[in-house]
């Protein structure tokens, strides 16, 4: 992405849906890989739904048995998978604006953490939410691109204008500096004429 005067940013209010179904797949993809793997965890809480327990508490319970999320060679340590996934509830949560370069790494995280779970259909979902961010960010980019180019011109104009008007300024002050100097020796010649 290129570098403008204000970040691309996805519109809040998609930002925010996005967000919240991100927290709501993981959430599942959770509570899916922890009914299979880790059924003697789950029983002291009593869990028996994906939204009784928030998502950066699954991350948590996830993360204390990292024997089963090892990353493969190229992957993510999984303390900064974790880290990163249970940001997006804070995100969501917090309502947080965010630049669209942040959505999309949040994004690739939970893909790749969907992976690492098993599911499937999660990852698949979530990869297509991600190829949908990531056009309608180019998409941004390539506007704000052409307002910043725009902006640049108009500015370079307004410097050029001004640049002009100085100039102008320091003739007339010149010519008056003179003016006022031709009148003065004016002035004195006609004194010690008169005298």
């Amino acid at each position: 992405m290129g570098t403008h005067l204000f970040p691309v940013r996805l519109p809040f209010p998609s930002q925010l849906k996005l967000l919240m179904h991100l927290q709501h797949l993981l959430e599942h993809a959770c509570y899916g890989f922890a009914t299979q793997r880790l059924p003697k965890d789950l029983q002291p809480l009593g869990c028996d739904c994906p939204e009784e327990i928030e998502l950066n508490h699954w991350v948590d319970l996830l993360s204390r048995r990292s024997e089963v999320l090892q990353a493969k060679p190229g992957e993510k340590p999984l303390d900064r998978l974790c880290s990163s996934v249970a940001n997006i509830r804070h995100n969501a949560v917090h309502r947080r604006h965010l630049t669209a370069a942040e959505v999309e790494i949040f994004f690739c995280d939970a893909e790749e953490f969907a992976e690492r779970l098993g599911d499937t259909a999660a990852t698949q979902a979530i990869a297509l939410m991600r190829c949908e961010i990531q056009r309608t960010a180019e998409d941004l980019e390539e506007k704000a691109g052409t307002v910043s180019n725009q902006l640049h011109m108009t500015m370079q104009s307004i410097y050029a204008e001004r640049e002009q008007l100085r100039k102008r300024e320091d003739e007339a002050l010149s010519k008056m500096d003179q003016e006022h100097s031709e009148t003065k020796q004016k002035l004195e010649q006609t004194r010690k004429v008169k005298l």
